[in-house]
């Protein structure tokens, strides 16, 4: 962030983890008691996005002509939470491999715009959408 600042941006806009406990490969290797997301997984990011946050405040604070700002995770999450008015599953869209990746020369589903991902790990057109309007 601070090569950024001495390159010149001003205006940053800093993506925080995500509910890296509630992705498909998480939840395939990690869950238990049909919850629907990795608990530590998700709280071990969170501390992470506090300390991003703790971080674009000193930026802030130091670099008093720049403005760096992040979306937060709770934005995000209502990606997951079912909060939007659109229904969305966490499985992946295509059929995927021993790492998680999607196999090629399979059909992905054909109503794609209904998942959060695509793979065990990547998010999707529409994920993304979604995540750049909470952004902007």
């Amino acid at each position: 962030l601070q090569s950024l600042y001495n390159y010149g941006a001003r205006k940053v806009m800093v993506n925080p983890l995500g509910l890296i406990g509630c992705t498909p490969n998480a939840i395939a290797l990690y869950g238990k008691n049909k919850t629907i997301c990795v608990g530590d997984m998700n709280n071990a990011a969170q501390r992470f996005n506090e300390g991003l946050e703790s971080l674009l405040d000193q930026l802030n604070t130091n670099l008093t002509d720049a403005k760096f700002i992040t979306t937060g995770p709770s934005a995000l999450a209502s990606l997951y939470t079912g909060n939007l008015c659109f229904k969305f599953t966490i499985k992946g869209c295509c059929k995927v491999n021993n790492v998680g990746q999607c196999i090629p020369d399979k059909a992905p589903s054909k109503n794609r715009n209904t998942h959060l991902f695509w793979d065990s790990f990547h998010p999707t057109e529409a994920a993304n959408i979604i995540g750049a309007l909470i952004a902007y």
